[in-house]
């Protein structure tokens, strides 16, 4: 069986994607065509047909890139999977066998008051193409939900949660490692001014470390407090390496803001922290700080609330103790509950089913 995975929006090692999707579907002993930007990956089993990335408000040519290659290598494969909600009008019209199947990753109306690059007087157009190809992509493909809070509008489909492979063993904390860290995109909606003044506050102190792109409407902010030691910015690293080099430091920081695309959401970064060992400091939006709560692995605080964060990442600096058992009871939970070791095998199991044209069997 071959499965043609496609997107443009997304990096090609994106951790979704590439790093557990493919990957799954890999070790399930498939083949894999990814249609996908650089950087090019190198798999057994696998085929990179690198494309453009679609970017900002030059999206036409990246778009143009997939759907050629897309109707290339569709002899012969049994399933499309599509990542990027505008290539599925895109693809809707091309010929073949294969069944079409589209990943959801987020509320993506719902994130449109976190995309800088879109202009304010077309954002509620912009809303109302993503609810009508949300509603009448049924009719042509079947649909993934990355969350469980996502079927209300999508329907009773399979979710294939943002779960992430836990490491059997993470670094312990150290007393030399002062390091607040952030991995993921870089923007107002996922609080850099909040970061940025905690790091102000904590200077001399601690550090905090930001690894990711900033979006274009911060770039110059980030690239700034960079440049004068306010904060460590180390720019992009893949996921994987992202993830082992934040092993022991002081906590770990998600920031969301309560905008719609957030509101139900389980943010990947959160797991990601509690699964390396990390305590969490997290907002009180309602699926992180449940999480966070239930397992008892860190801090619940409003997302402006740079004081009360640093207040408590002072405690772990002098509680090395503190910090090695949130981090164990995080590392725990995450193992049983969001561990993608479990999740992989069953994704790649509904692929198949997908492909042999059989009803939905959401993975449990």
């Amino acid at each position: 069986m071959r499965v043609v995975v496609a997107t443009c929006a997304h990096r090609g090692d994106d951790a979704r994607i590439v790093q557990r999707q493919v990957d799954a579907l890999l070790a399930d002993g498939i083949e894999v065509t990814l249609v996908a930007p650089e950087p090019a990956q190198q798999r057994e089993g696998l085929r990179h047909v690198v494309v453009r990335r679609a970017q900002g408000r030059r999206r036409i040519s990246a778009w143009r890139d997939v759907v050629c290659a897309v109707r290339r290598e569709r002899p012969g494969a049994a399933l499309l999977l599509v990542h990027d909600l505008e290539l599925v009008p895109l693809c809707w019209f091309l010929r073949s066998p294969m069944t079409k199947v589209w990943d959801v990753h987020e509320d993506l109306a719902g994130s449109i008051a976190d995309r800088a690059w879109l202009p304010r007087s077309l954002r509620a157009v912009a809303r109302w193409s993503v609810r009508t190809i949300e509603r009448i992509a049924p009719r042509r493909y079947r649909l993934l939900a990355a969350e469980v809070g996502y079927l209300e509008r999508l329907g009773d489909v399979p979710v294939v949660p943002n779960s992430t492979l836990v490491p059997e063993h993470c670094a312990p904390p150290s007393d030399d490692d002062r390091r607040v860290v952030y991995v993921g995109r870089i923007s107002s909606g996922r609080g850099w001014r909040t970061m940025l003044e905690l790091a102000r506050l904590l200077r001399g102190e601690a550090v905090v470390e930001l690894i990711g792109e900033p979006d274009g409407d911060v770039r110059d902010a980030v690239m700034a407090a960079d440049a004068a030691g306010e904060v460590c910015w180390r720019g992009y690293v893949p996921n994987g390496a992202a993830l082992q080099s934040v092993e022991g430091a002081v906590a770990g920081l998600c920031l969301l803001a309560p905008v719609p695309n957030y509101l139900h959401s389980l943010p990947t970064k959160v797991v990601e922290y509690m699964a390396h060992g990390l305590p969490v400091i997290t907002t009180d939006l309602p699926i992180p700080s449940e999480l966070v709560r239930e397992a008892n692995a860190g801090l619940v605080v409003g997302q402006e609330d740079a004081a009360a964060i640093a207040s408590f990442v002072r405690v772990l600096i002098g509680d090395v103790e503190l910090r090695s058992g949130l981090g164990e009871r995080g590392h725990a939970f995450v193992a049983a509950r969001h561990n993608w070791r479990v999740d992989g095998p069953a994704f790649a199991r509904l692929l198949r089913s997908l492909a042999a044209g059989d009803r939905y069997d959401r993975p449990t």
